[in-house]
């Protein structure tokens, strides 16, 4: 579960994590949708390309504190994210879901 500690709200029940290259590389490629409760971290990782993808994504990235440093909403397929330097962590979630959560830059999240 991923969580944010800072506003005590649920960002994703079910939490799916990225850490070689090639599940780094694939990602959400090819996926036909994301479910609402679903999101996929993609670790050691400040930048991310919609490229194949079917649907907007928000993404979140996170430093080596889990601090929110940059959010992107409904970045639209076949985009890139700019580099985010202070970021180690990206988090891709259904469009929508960072105002869902109510997260904002400066947030801490939890991992469950």
């Amino acid at each position: 579960m991923l969580l944010n500690s800072s506003k005590n709200t649920v960002i994703a029940k079910q939490v799916k994590i990225a850490s070689t290259f090639s599940q780094k590389l694939r990602g959400l490629m090819f996926y036909k949708e994301l479910p609402p409760d679903n999101c996929l971290v993609i670790k050691n990782c400040n930048s991310i390309h919609t490229c194949f993808m079917r649907f907007p994504l928000d993404i979140i990235f996170i430093n080596k504190e889990n601090a929110v440093v940059h959010l992107l909403h409904g970045i639209k397929p076949f985009r890139c994210s700019p580099v985010v330097k202070e970021a180690c962590t990206v988090v891709e979630i259904v469009s929508g879901q960072i105002i869902r959560s109510h997260t904002e830059v400066g947030d801490t999240l939890s991992f469950l």
